[in-house]
C-alpha cells in the first residue's frame, strides 16, 4: 500500500508560533502504535445526532482497522444509519484519529491470518471466520505527539 500524504494539521495562525524547521510525527511511527494499541475508541452519531463514543478491540492490519461485534451493539445500529466514523487511540502520549466510513464485509483468508496474529499478541480472543467484519479504509488520520509541533495529517 502507498504511503498516505503527510501535512500539518490546521492550526491558527501563530499558536505554535514559528513552525519552519520542526519535524512532523513519521507514518511508520504512527502504524506501530496503531498496530500495537489494545483499546480503541469508536466514535459513531446516534440517528438523533447525539454522538456515541465506545472502547472496543480490533486490529490495524494493512492500514485498515477491522473488529467485529454483535450489529445489536448501539455503535453498529449507528453506523447503519451512517458510516461516518472516528476511531481513536492514545499511546505513549500520542494521540491519533483515524476518520473514515465504516463498511461491514467478508475478509479473505490471507487477511483472516493477519487479524488472528494481531489479536493473538494483544488479547485472549483469536478471531477464526471470514464474514461479518467492521471495516475502517481512512480517508484522514491525524496524529498528535505531546509536542504539538510534531502533529502530522496523513491523507489517503
Amino acid at each position: 500500500m502507498a504511503e498516505p500524504v503527510r501535512s500539518r494539521p490546521h492550526f491558527p495562525p501563530g499558536y505554535l508560533g514559528d513552525l519552519s524547521g520542526k519535524k512532523q510525527i513519521e507514518w511508520s511511527t504512527v502504524r506501530a502504535l496503531l498496530e500495537s494499541v489494545k483499546i480503541f475508541w469508536l466514535g459513531t452519531v446516534r440517528p438523533d445526532g447525539r454522538p456515541h463514543a465506545t472502547p472496543i478491540w480490533g486490529a490495524w492490519v494493512n492500514d485498515t482497522y477491522y473488529w467485529d461485534g454483535s450489529p445489536e451493539a448501539r455503535w453498529a445500529r449507528n453506523l447503519a444509519a451512517n458510516p461516518a466514523i472516528v476511531v481513536h487511540i492514545e499511546q505513549n502520549g500520542t494521540a491519533v484519529m483515524i476518520e473514515g466510513d465504516a463498511s461491514f464485509e467478508s475478509i479473505d483468508e490471507e487477511t483472516l491470518k493477519a487479524l488472528v496474529a494481531s489479536y493473538g499478541a494483544r488479547y485472549s480472543y483469536k478471531p477464526d471466520h471470514l464474514d461479518d467484519w467492521y471495516v475502517v479504509r481512512p480517508k484522514r488520520v491525524i496524529a498528535i505527539p505531546g509536542d504539538l509541533a510534531e502533529a502530522a495529517k496523513f491523507t489517503f
